[in-house]
């Protein structure tokens, strides 16, 4: 088992008409065994941008800390929030200058921009981004999520109908997958606000 899944933990962002809806599960383990079944994937980067951390667990808060610290920096010096593509490229720029001994961590970026245009950014240990249209994954069920997520997913859904979706798709991945689970936390983000739901899942 890779470093990266001793924990656990899975998420999935999905995009709609002038919404995305960014969801984690809440299960925190030690491999097969789970210790924790109310921890938060999911962190508050500005009112119109989301991150979501899986992977090695103390590598997640040690970044989310640097990460807090430089958009504050950014919001005193530019007078500002940060835009999510700066976001993406600062969060980038870290795992890279880290790169000899990299953050174990697999990030998932949902926001929009001034224009109310959406973004959603993944990217690999050493900061290599991809941008994403339609929905992103990361974390241990990562590749059920890709399956029927692509089945699932159709353009233009209302706020509603993409948080329906959303679920339905990683409900179903997160059942398959033992290392993930014990219910979810879900962000619908819109370009004038953001609605916190959690939803309870399968305990076993």
């Amino acid at each position: 088992m890779s470093i990266q899944e001793y924990y656990g933990g899975s998420s999935l962002a999905m995009v709609g008409k002038d919404a995305i809806v960014i969801t984690a599960d809440k299960r925190f383990g030690n491999n097969a065994s789970t210790l924790h079944s109310n921890f938060t994937r999911l962190y508050k980067i500005t009112d119109r941008i989301i991150l979501s951390l899986t992977g090695f667990v103390p590598d997640c808060q040690v970044l989310y800390k640097t990460l807090r610290k430089h958009v504050t920096m950014f919001k005193l010096s530019q007078q500002r929030e940060i835009e999510p593509k700066e976001f993406s490229s600062l969060l980038s720029y870290i795992l890279y200058s880290k790169r000899f001994s990299p953050f174990l961590i697999s990030p998932l970026i949902a926001g929009f921009d001034r224009e109310n245009n959406p973004h959603v950014y993944t990217m690999d240990l050493i900061g290599c981004v991809s941008g994403h249209g339609d929905f992103a994954t990361t974390g241990t069920a990562s590749k059920s999520l890709s399956g029927i997520a692509d089945v699932l997913f159709t353009e233009d859904m209302e706020a509603e109908d993409l948080f329906t979706t959303t679920m339905q798709a990683f409900l179903n991945a997160i059942d398959r997958n033992a290392l993930s689970g014990w219910g979810s936390d879900a962000v619908i983000l819109m370009p004038s606000k953001r609605i916190h739901r959690e939803v309870k899942t399968r305990q076993d």
